[in-house]
């Protein structure tokens, strides 16, 4: 018995044609880290512990590097939003036009209405 003997089953073999046309398919997987099984010798196997692990460790690294960049991204994305200066717009100097001039309007709208009434029915 030579040293690395494995157990195959009978019908997981494969012709050369369907392992040539399959071969795209397992170049990808094995690209990604998604290979759960290989095609060799014209049979399909389960990888091994080992390779399993090489594959965990891959797709970690690769989840790691996303998060990182993603995270890089925005923080640099709050650094640009607050590098951003905004100037208040002003007329002729006199008042600024912001978003709160429509409430400063309708408080100063209300004091003299609530005057006015009470000047009315006093």
């Amino acid at each position: 018995m030579p040293k690395s003997y494995t157990v195959t089953i009978l019908h997981n073999s494969i012709d050369q044609d369907v392992q040539t046309m399959l071969y795209p398919l397992n170049l990808m997987q094995t690209i990604l880290f998604g290979s759960k099984y290989r095609i060799k010798d014209g049979f399909i196997s389960p990888n091994s512990g080992l390779t399993n692990f090489i594959l965990l460790c891959g797709n970690i690294s690769f989840i790691l590097a996303f998060l990182y960049h993603a995270e890089r991204r925005l923080c640099k994305n709050i650094k640009r939003l607050y590098r951003t200066s905004f100037d208040k717009m002003s007329l002729c100097g006199l008042f600024y036009i912001d978003a709160v001039l429509p409430l400063c309007l309708m408080s100063l709208l209300t004091n003299y209405t609530v005057v006015l009434l009470q000047f009315a029915f006093l």
